[in-house]
Parts: structure tokens; C-alpha cells; sequence
């Protein structure tokens, strides 16, 4: 992860897995999207009445909402972020 833009739940060089199968929003979540030319993690949060918004965890960016049915959206969807997990040197 490369930036403050998920702290503090992602932190600024943290390692993230992203299961790169799901390419399609499969309910809200944190996802790795591409959005304007720009790759990006963001949790993505179905609003109903607006469409697609990529949040920030850290409150000092604003939401982004993407409309809904927008084919020229300039969203994809790269993967979706799993849990984090600790590991253990052996």
C-alpha cells in the first residue's frame, strides 16, 4: 500500500492480497480499482439512491461517488483486498 489514503485500517507500506478472480463488485468491501486512470484502494460502498462510493478509510479525503449505470464510468474493478493476516517468522 503506498499512501495514507486507508490509514488507519491500511497503513502507508503495508502488504495487501488481492484476489485478483473477483472483478465485479461482490458486495461492499475493500477492493483494488482502477478510476480515471488511477489504480487505487477503496472501500466500495453500494448506495442505492447515488450509485458506487470509493471511500477513503481516512476521513481527510472525500467520498467519490461513481453513478450508477454509467458504462463510461471509468471504473474496473481489479480485485477485491483480504483480510489482513499476521505472520509469524518460524
Amino acid at each position: 500500500m503506498n499512501g495514507d489514503d486507508m490509514d488507519p485500517r491500511i497503513k502507508d507500506g503495508d502488504v495487501i492480497f488481492v484476489d485478483r478472480r473477483v472483478t465485479r463488485v461482490a458486495g461492499n468491501g475493500i477492493y483494488l480499482v482502477t478510476y480515471m486512470g488511477r489504480t487505487m484502494v477503496r472501500n466500495l460502498e453500494d448506495r442505492l439512491s447515488e450509485g458506487l462510493a470509493l471511500r477513503c478509510a481516512n476521513e481527510s479525503y472525500a467520498d467519490v461517488i461513481v453513478p450508477r449505470g454509467s458504462a463510461t464510468s471509468g471504473l474496473t474493478i481489479l480485485g477485491k483486498v483480504g483480510a489482513r493476516q499476521s505472520v509469524t517468522a518460524l
